[in-house]
């Protein structure tokens, strides 16, 4: 079995979504007999986001980082990892989580329990008949082909969804990444960090896991927070330098 479980989860604007989310967490905690440590990054929140986390913070076992301004989900994942990073041992498990609460912490027991069976991330996989509700058309169209272009760029296999943050990671695997690029484990700003990770971990050889999960987008209060036509565009630029720059490739030594 693994050690600690810890959550990082990046927050910009979340006032409404936290309590919930939050309150969530503890009652998993339970369920599961464990005591989760989470990492909340504010990425420069102006609506009072703080505060919540700082209310909860007498009764859970949370740490809060605050960025001066607002730099992106990819630099609050590199924050909070970086923040494990000099305590992180290889048995803990890492999940990362969206905090408008689309995550559905009923599956982080199966998650958890692959992770145990050594697979270095596993993904919480929405793509399949039925899974998304909530959502617009268009955007679940959007979602469906950009999705599919991944699968066909990148070709990871036994991976389904190539953006979600609801994911767990073994230790291990986390220090592993930025032991091999450093500072570079995560350069893309976006929402696009995700997909980096993925392809930085397929080229480390490490081995995926996927559970099912249904995604509600109407849990969330408020709009997404991803602008669609801008990650379009951060993806397909990350595309051509994957594919015609050959970037993110580790040493010769580090791939295996």
């Amino acid at each position: 079995m693994k050690d600690n479980i810890y959550f990082v989860i990046p927050a910009y604007n979340e006032v409404e979504n936290l309590p919930y989310l939050l309150k969530s967490l503890s009652r998993m905690g339970r369920f599961f007999d464990l005591t989760p440590v989470i990492v909340v990054v504010d990425d420069a929140s102006t609506d009072g986001t703080i505060s919540v986390v700082e209310f909860y913070q007498r009764d859970m076992d949370i740490s809060v980082i605050r960025h001066n301004q607002n730099l992106g989900p990819g630099a609050a994942f590199k924050t909070g990892f970086s923040h494990l990073l000099s305590h992180l041992t290889d048995n803990d498990i890492v999940v990362t989580i969206e905090a408008d609460n689309t995550s559905d912490l009923c599956i982080i027991g199966k998650m958890v329990e692959l992770v145990n069976r050594d697979y270095d991330v596993v993904l919480a996989n929405v793509y399949g008949p039925g899974r998304i509700i909530g959502a617009s058309f268009i955007r679940r169209f959007i979602s469906f082909w950009s999705n599919l272009l991944m699968k066909l760029v990148f070709r990871i296999n036994g991976v389904d969804t190539y953006t979600s943050f609801f994911r767990a990671y073994s230790g291990a695997s986390l220090r592993r990444l930025f032991a091999v690029y450093g500072q570079d484990a995560i350069t893309e700003k976006g929402f696009t960090c995700m997909l980096e990770i993925l392809v930085k971990f397929n080229l480390l050889g490490m081995r995926f896991g996927q559970v099912p999960m249904l995604l509600d987008s109407k849990i969330r209060i408020g709009e997404s927070k991803m602008k669609v036509v801008k990650n379009i565009k951060a993806t397909l630029a990350l595309m051509s330098r994957y594919l015609f720059l050959r970037q993110y490739r580790p040493s010769p030594k580090y791939k295996n």
